[in-house]
């Protein structure tokens, strides 16, 4: 006998989750404390895009069979999920309101999948004119009297109303997106907002706000007291597959740094842990090159990492400017991308294969996952950045290139041996070569750090200029070699 269409939405198999995390905002740094499960419908339907899926359920009345399988689903997925974070799941208030079931049916499920209840936090979510009160504030207090935590959904919209806030007193109210946005422009929303955390806090609770789309407006949150954001601005949703090859044994943070709000993974050792810390990643680097590079000059930048250095590329050269940028591995990649959109950079190409000395696939058939700077065939180029240990390669794949066009050069040295091969090797190509030795801890960091817990580290870099080039900027970091 053939499925119905509700009997396919229905079945926990058919349905995906996606995980999307709510970051807590505190001084400089933003922290993951929380992720929201999302559902999608079956693949290749309408029902993919959750307005549609939740549209039709609700037409259907089955909210509360709805719930039960989208819980299903998350918990399959979630028992994966790291232990310190907490999960958000979604649940209609007709649901919730309906005859007693629903929260042995979550306690059940969550012990069977080993998921303490005091890891979830229950958005309460009313698109009905009404729902069984009494009810729903017993399963609203049983639910928290198990450990979970209650959250408002769209306060502000629909039924989530100020009724909802004094019978479900919920730890938090999930603030929609509709009131944030443009803050700066719209007084009034400015003022919706600050009177939603005056309440919030009154009521021994915090806000979330949903759906910022710029980092002036995200500033602004932080300053009138919004406690937590969650946004695609910040990190969209993943599924636990994505979220877990790039984020081990945790999750990206989100700083607000020298040059920006930047999402990045704290698990990297000098640039992660420079950011959460100082706030900037080889900034003295950074100083020189804004000296030496100037608006409208075309950029490739090789291991741009999640956009440190990117970030402020892509501002130097201004909009007239081009950045190309190389980051061969695909979470950071996509850190990459989410970061240039955050923070307005949009002069810029990022490039999906790996760069060095060329295609080193053997099948003639396939998409080489190489390529040099040669074969890009570029017009115009002005700097040439290696920010990872494949300079020698991208120069050995770029002699055409640095005949032609004469970009300068700056790039990363592991150790003195391979900065003195970097150095033999671009002055086959007529160019002065120069030492550059940058202090890990910069005296002068963003966040005004007076520690150096890289305990006198450095980095290594070769500065080369074509020998045509008499350059009137001082290079007083520099020895020549």
């Amino acid at each position: 006998m053939k499925e119905s269409l509700l009997d396919n939405i229905l079945d926990p198999s058919h349905l995906s989750v996606r995980f999307q995390p709510i970051f807590r905002i505190h001084e400089k740094l933003h922290q993951v404390c929380a992720l929201e499960a999302l559902i999608r419908g079956p693949k290749g339907t309408n029902f993919e895009r959750a307005d549609i899926l939740f549209d039709y359920v609700r037409r259907k009345r089955v909210e509360a069979a709805m719930d039960r399988t989208c819980f299903e689903a998350i918990c399959m997925k979630a028992k994966e999920l790291p232990s310190q974070f907490r999960i958000n799941v979604n649940v209609h208030a007709v649901t919730l309101g309906q005859k007693p079931g629903f929260t042995d049916f979550f306690w059940k499920l969550a012990d069977r999948c080993s998921i303490p209840m005091e890891r979830f936090t229950i958005e309460i979510v009313e698109h009905a004119p009404s729902c069984n009160i009494p009810t729903l504030m017993d399963t609203v207090t049983a639910l928290r009297d198990s450990g979970a935590r209650i959250a408002l959904d769209d306060v502000g919209l629909g039924q989530s109303n100020y009724r909802m806030m004094l019978d479900c007193q919920p730890e938090y109210f999930k603030l929609d997106a509709y009131f944030v946005r443009s803050l700066k422009h719209y007084p009034r929303r400015k003022a919706v907002v600050e009177s939603v955390v005056k309440l919030a806090t009154a009521m021994q609770g915090s806000v979330v706000a949903e759906g910022v789309e710029c980092v002036d407006d995200l500033l602004e949150l932080n300053r009138i007291g919004v406690e937590y954001v969650q946004a695609n601005l910040l990190c969209s949703a993943m599924t636990l597959e994505e979220l877990l090859a790039g984020h081990r044994p945790g999750l990206s943070a989100v700083a607000e740094t020298r040059v920006g709000i930047v999402q990045y993974l704290p698990d990297e050792a000098l640039v992660g842990a420079s950011i959460a810390w100082y706030g900037e990643f080889l900034q003295p680097q950074l100083d020189l090159l804004a000296r030496l590079i100037r608006p409208g000059t075309t950029v490739l930048e090789v291991g741009a990492g999640v956009g440190m250095h990117a970030l402020f590329l892509g501002t130097a050269i201004g909009p007239s400017g081009h950045l190309f940028l190389y980051e061969p591995r695909p979470v950071v990649q996509r850190i990459l991308r989410q970061n240039l959109g955050a923070n307005g950079i949009g002069n810029v190409t990022v490039m999906r294969r790996a760069l060095g000395r060329g295609a080193v696939d053997t099948d003639a058939a396939a998409v080489p996952s190489h390529e040099s700077v040669d074969e890009l065939r570029l017009e115009r180029l002005d700097w040439l950045k290696v920010d990872d240990t494949s300079g020698v390669a991208v120069l050995e794949g770029a002699a055409d290139t640095l005949w032609c066009l004469r970009p300068g050069l700056f790039i990363a040295a592991a150790d003195e041996a391979m900065l003195g091969t970097l150095a033999e090797l671009a002055k086959t190509f007529s160019y002065r070569c120069w030492r550059l030795e940058t202090a890990l801890f910069n005296t002068a960091n963003f966040n005004r750090r007076d520690t150096d817990i890289f305990a006198g580290g450095k980095a290594l870099a070769l500065l080369a200029l074509p020998e045509e080039i008499d350059t009137d900027v001082a290079l007083d970091q520099c020895v020549e070699i």
